[in-house]
Parts: structure tokens; C-alpha cells; sequence
């Protein structure tokens, strides 16, 4: 469904998880924020910054959500499609937006 997730630390997904289409779960940064090791030949890959995902038991995640680095998401969480998730979403809790924001609880 063109999800894509990509673990360069880890990205965990518990139980009964639901991944809408064109989800992107990406725990790194992919290039380095100096200009001048992402602009390099070869690149200079010593500084991308990578932090682990955990998505909890139950939780759903709206088509084309983005799910980026040293996010935890709640057992039971709804992250609403389009959500730029880039906080911890906690337990039964309702995530959407652009940045993510919590706008409701189960």
C-alpha cells in the first residue's frame, strides 16, 4: 500500500497495529543538517541522526501519516491521515496535523 518504514536504530510495531496506505516511518534523518557533510563526496554519514520508533499494541495510523524519529505511539493511539508525528503520542490518545497534536482521548 506504498507504506514505507525504514530502521536504520529500530522501528518496533507491536500486535493488531493498523497501518493505513502511504504511511512513511523513517527513524533517521537519512542525511547530516551540516551542508557541508551532506554535500561531500563520498557524503559524511558519521552525524545522521537516528533515534528508535515503538508503535504499542492497537494503535492506527491514517494514510499518509509520517512517523519520524524517537517517536513512541500509545497502545490504542489514532494518528490521523497527514499527521506529522514527532512527539510521543500516549496511551489511547488522538493524534492529527501538521505538526501532530493531540486533539482528543478514547
Amino acid at each position: 500500500s506504498n507504506t514505507a518504514i525504514t530502521a536504520s536504530s529500530s522501528v518496533i510495531i507491536g500486535e493488531h497495529v493498523r497501518i493505513g496506505a502511504g504511511v512513511k516511518i523513517y527513524d533517521t534523518d537519512f542525511h547530516s543538517l551540516v551542508p557541508q557533510e551532506r554535500t561531500s563526496s563520498p557524503e559524511i554519514t558519521a552525524n545522521i541522526s537516528k533515534k528508535p520508533i515503538q508503535i504499542k499494541d492497537y494503535a492506527f495510523i491514517g494514510a499518509g501519516a509520517f512517523i519520524l524519529k524517537g517517536v513512541t505511539i500509545g497502545h490504542s493511539a489514532i494518528i490521523g491521515a497527514g499527521a506529522v508525528v514527532t512527539k510521543d503520542v500516549g496511551n489511547n490518545e488522538i493524534w492529527a496535523g501538521n505538526p501532530a497534536k493531540k486533539i482528543g482521548i478514547l
